[in-house]
């Protein structure tokens, strides 16, 4: 092997200038630190481990910081306007349905109030927003068929509706 080596023309002075300066450091007694991506890990295995250890946070205070963190983004969040989109993207998009299939799913959806209230609301939401909305009754069933699925419109006028009543 040697013997390879002494016959084999060192090729050392072709490498560039940067390779050179690597080796230069890799071969010193001194170890530095190397930076990949923009971060320093030293080349001393001690000096790495104990860099390692004291850069990362315990269990307990990184729970502590992602409840921090929700907390943060709970206080941010407006609920009713949230409750608006879910209710606005969870609905199928179609252009009538069953009176009693939309009564069902409100009833299920909110809990809260009884079939024979959310009745009532829509048949009132139908004489409020005659545009929009429309009572049919096909083969002895009641449809309701909306005309024109303009969300914000329809809330606008329910909102001229209840301030007149008030």
């Amino acid at each position: 092997m040697r013997e390879y080596l002494k016959a084999v023309p060192d090729s050392s002075s072709t490498l560039p200038e940067k390779i050179k300066m690597v080796i230069k450091e890799l071969r010193s007694p001194e170890k530095k630190v190397a930076v990949v991506a923009d971060k320093c890990i030293p080349l001393s295995p001690k000096k790495y481990v104990e860099t390692k250890n004291t850069s990362k946070p315990s269990l307990l205070e990184r729970i502590r910081a992602k409840e921090r963190e929700r907390k943060r983004r709970e206080m941010m969040r407006n609920p009713e306007m949230e409750q608006r989109k879910g209710s606005y993207y969870n609905l199928k998009k179609v252009g009538s349905m069953k009176f009693v299939e939309l009564i069902d799913k409100l009833a299920f959806s909110i809990g809260i109030i009884s079939k024979v209230e959310i009745e009532a609301a829509i048949n009132l939401l139908c004489e409020v927003c005659p545009t929009y909305f429309k009572i049919v009754e096909v083969r002895g069933e009641k449809y309701i068929h909306l005309k024109d699925n303009n969300f914000s419109a329809i809330r606008d006028i329910v909102n001229v509706e209840i301030k007149k009543c008030i």
